[in-house]
């Protein structure tokens, strides 16, 4: 269902579901059943932007990770080993943060590789 027929639905809701009778009510009614109408194709609507069959398709990529989800360890450098400016203490000292990986997950994004739309 799109807005095109936002209009249809409220005049067979106008007709049919409140009657032809002129309720002392009847415009808050209406007013309440086309608001209720919105929201529901606007939900309708933001979830077919979504591929729900795949993965991370209702986001944009993160603009600090680039999509890969994690970074390059601040701690180590990348290179997985305890440092001192650009001095490694010993090859055998992994680095705390990224357990020796040389990277951590991006915290931006938390480790997602996109950012939602809403979150922007």
């Amino acid at each position: 269902m799109t807005r095109n027929y936002v209009g249809f639905v409220l005049f067979f809701l106008a007709q049919f579901c409140v009657g032809y009778h002129n309720y002392p009510n009847k415009n808050n009614q209406l007013k309440t059943l086309k608001d209720n109408l919105n929201q529901n194709i606007e939900i309708y609507e933001s979830i077919n932007e979504c591929n729900v069959s795949e993965l991370n398709t209702c986001g944009d990529l993160c603009p600090l990770c680039l999509g890969t989800k994690v970074l390059l360890c601040n701690y180590c450098r990348g290179t997985g080993f305890l440092t001192i400016g650009d001095v490694i203490i010993g090859t055998g000292n992994k680095c705390t943060v990224c357990m020796g990986n040389g990277e951590t997950e991006c915290g931006r994004c938390k480790g997602a590789g996109y950012i939602a739309k809403w979150r922007k």
